[in-house]
């Protein structure tokens, strides 16, 4: 849900939000998934696109959990930031159509990830 929200917030032209999870478990643990889903929803797929392309960017992103250890809460929002950054910055696969033809085989095309 983070990933949506942030989404959203960043086309309605938003600088900073808070997220407060609505989740039970270790503040450290709960900190990292909401940051990371907060950050892999800002994923753009026409980043290098350099025409018609409107910059909009949150400045800030802050996770709030009143009950947790305030140490443990930044420590999981770091390493979700680092996790989200690293999932947005990976290559998405190319989907392939037709036929394939590699120097060993020219057979029919064979289906990715099966």
């Amino acid at each position: 849900m983070a990933g949506t929200a942030t989404a959203f917030l960043r086309i309605k032209n938003a600088k900073s939000i808070a997220i407060a999870p609505r989740a039970e478990g270790e503040a450290e643990k709960v900190a990292q998934t909401a940051m990371a889903g907060a950050i892999m929803g800002l994923f753009e797929p026409d980043k290098y696109r350099t025409s018609g392309k409107e910059e909009r960017q949150l400045d800030r992103i802050v996770v709030v959990i009143e009950s947790g250890d305030k140490k443990a809460v930044q420590q999981g929002a770091e390493r979700g930031r680092i996790i989200g950054e690293a999932a947005n910055f990976t290559p998405r696969p190319r989907q392939r159509t037709g036929r394939t033809s590699d120097s060993v085989n020219s057979g029919p095309a064979r289906a990715e990830g099966s």
